[in-house]
């Protein structure tokens, strides 16, 4: 009997104690097979920034997203990576969100992912060629605030069954007019003004010329413009002679388009302009006795190629610096005594140099 009983306890305590081990490694288990909460919280709190520009719009928008207290880690996402890849990305990689700014295309996308719903939202902004970088970092900002406030938002509850429709003829029904097509949004127009200094000569007798020149130009596109210009003479051409001397005074006004090969948020801006329109020129002579002395006026047709460079020093003002080639349409001639003494415009350059106001 004491044997028997000895026997029954010990089973039953081998039992027990291999219960206790089965539980254990059950428990081990699932402590290691689990994900740790804090990392995978890390992970998906983290915001992915891609910038592609060549100015600070990078720093200042991870200066901005610092100072709400927002992690962020710059990526690289391939050339032409289209916007319905952005959601993939941040599903992909773990990611809170991403911000995608494309200063070459002008656009910035946002795209979230709420890794508990697995519910997603994508948000798109035109970037204005007027913005300067710190505009673009706070615009960038609030739409990244406002994606994540409504992807946080509850989701719409799903709409109730639609209440039978009565399929009887009806009398007196009046059709509903579908609301009218949105218009696509115009360009936006700028405006700018130049102010200068300009040097010009040509070959033919004449020395060199001095003006000022002032131009205005007006587009509604980001690479075409209007171009209207002139230059009213300050030094007057000179030429010298056995019977005198003559003063030649060149004043010229020209209309036609600008072409502009960068965005204008770009610090150094090239341009070509074309030019057609009336040229000026006051003659006065003075001759040596027994010449007599006389003044002329003449007037012709010009037509001028510029191209120009403008570096941008703040957010309105720019510097200037540009060369023009041109020719008249008849080439005026200064007349000693009846002898050709000079001539102008065969062809003519010049050099420019001021500043650009644009607004």
């Amino acid at each position: 009997m004491r044997t028997s009983a000895l026997i029954a306890h010990v089973r039953a305590l081998a039992c027990l104690l291999v219960f206790c081990a089965l539980a254990g490694l059950m428990e081990r288990s699932a402590w290691a097979a689990a994900p740790s909460e804090s990392s995978a919280a890390t992970a998906s709190s983290k915001v992915a920034v891609y910038v592609r520009s060549s100015d600070d719009t990078q720093a200042l928008l991870l200066g901005e997203l610092a100072f709400l207290g927002v992690q962020t880690e710059l990526v690289e996402l391939p050339a032409g990576a289209e916007p319905s890849a952005f959601e993939a990305f941040v599903r992909t990689h773990g990611f809170a969100a991403l911000v995608h700014i494309d200063r070459t295309t002008q656009q910035a996308h946002v795209s979230a992912v709420d890794p508990a719903s697995g519910r997603a939202r994508s948000s798109a902004l035109g970037l204005q060629a007027t913005w300067v970088s710190r505009d673009v970092a706070v615009r960038a900002t609030e739409l990244l605030r406002t994606t994540l406030r409504e992807l946080e938002a509850p989701p719409a509850p799903p709409p109730e069954d639609p209440e039978p429709v009565d399929s009887s003829p009806k009398v007196n029904v009046e059709e509903q007019v579908p609301p009218a097509p949105r218009r696509p949004s115009r360009a936006v127009s700028r405006f700018g003004m130049t102010m200068g200094g300009i040097v010009a000569g040509s070959p033919g007798g004449l020395s060199v010329m001095a003006g000022l020149h002032l131009g205005l130009w007006f587009s509604r596109w980001n690479h075409v413009g209007l171009m209207l210009s002139g230059v009213a003479p300050l030094l007057a051409a000179k030429v010298s002679a056995d019977e005198g001397d003559a003063q030649i005074r060149i004043g010229w006004v020209t209309a036609g388009p600008r072409f502009m090969f960068v965005p204008n948020h770009r610090v150094v801006r090239p341009s070509v302009s074309l030019g057609v329109g009336p040229a000026f020129f006051f003659m006065t002579g003075q001759a040596v006795p027994p010449y007599r002395s006389g003044d002329a006026f003449v007037v012709t047709g010009l037509a001028e190629g510029e191209a120009a460079l403008d570096f941008v020093v703040a957010r309105h003002w720019r510097l200037r610096l540009a060369g023009s080639l041109g020719v008249c349409f008849t080439q005026p001639e200064v007349r000693f005594a009846g002898r050709s003494v000079a001539r102008w415009c065969l062809p003519y350059g010049a050099g420019q140099a001021g500043v650009v106001v644009e607004w």
